[in-house]
């Protein structure tokens, strides 16, 4: 139904990544993407006290995400320009 995944690295366990929280579309709608969240920050709480300071990234336009990284306390902190190509 839905995924989640952080990563603390050794050289500096004072900080953690988290990266995608993804949601099968049929799914979304139920907080679940919230839910998984809450649930990987209190188990980092609680496991790895060192971590001060979690980085996660998402779209601008994934206004849900958005929402919940705001009320979970999420600042922005920077921008991401990606660009692609389609190869022949």
């Amino acid at each position: 139904m839905g995924y989640t995944d952080l990563q603390v690295p050794l050289a500096q366990p004072e900080r953690a990544q988290q990266s995608g929280t993804l949601v099968l579309r049929e799914h979304r709608g139920h907080r679940l993407g919230a839910r998984m969240k809450v649930a990987v920050l209190r188990d980092l709480a609680a496991g790895l006290p060192a971590v001060r300071r979690i980085s996660t990234y998402n779209s601008d336009s994934n206004r849900p995400m958005v929402a919940v990284n705001d009320a979970l306390g999420f600042r922005p902190a920077g921008q991401l320009s990606v660009w692609s190509t389609h190869l022949a």
